[in-house]
């Protein structure tokens, strides 16, 4: 695992990449590899499945609290600004874990989540389509 930081926040973008950085955090590869969608395309998580295909991998949602690195996803500490959609609520957001400890939050100033809500897992399922 190689600590990947986010490039793109709520305050600044109005999306985060938070989940495309703990992508490449497990999966040690630079962040403009993952190619992920934006956060506000209403298609976002079978975007997100057809650019991981492309490197053969697939995200897995476990049942329980997955052993290894994973992806712990919920609300966090910070909150939606003024002028958002979801203003003064919780920014829902993704941080890499292991066994289910926080080992790295990618936003730069981030302590983690609030609760977790869903877990996600990388599974390799074939050889990437390109590099």
């Amino acid at each position: 695992m190689i600590k990947t930081y986010q490039t793109k926040t709520v305050a600044n973008d109005g999306e985060g990449d938070c989940l495309a950085a703990c992508i490449a955090s497990i999966l040690e590869r630079p962040l403009r590899h993952i190619n992920a969608p934006s956060t506000k395309d209403p298609q976002y998580w079978s975007k997100l499945d057809t650019s991981l295909a492309r490197i053969g991998y697939r995200l897995v949602r476990p049942k329980k609290r997955p052993k290894g690195y994973a992806i712990a996803y919920g609300p966090g500490e910070r909150i939606y600004p003024a002028g958002h959609d979801l203003e003064f609520t919780s920014i829902i957001h993704a941080v890499v874990v292991f066994n289910g400890q926080l080992i790295h939050d990618p936003f730069p100033f981030g302590e983690g989540l609030t609760e977790v809500t869903n877990y996600y897992t990388l599974e390799h399922v074939s050889e990437p389509e390109e590099e």
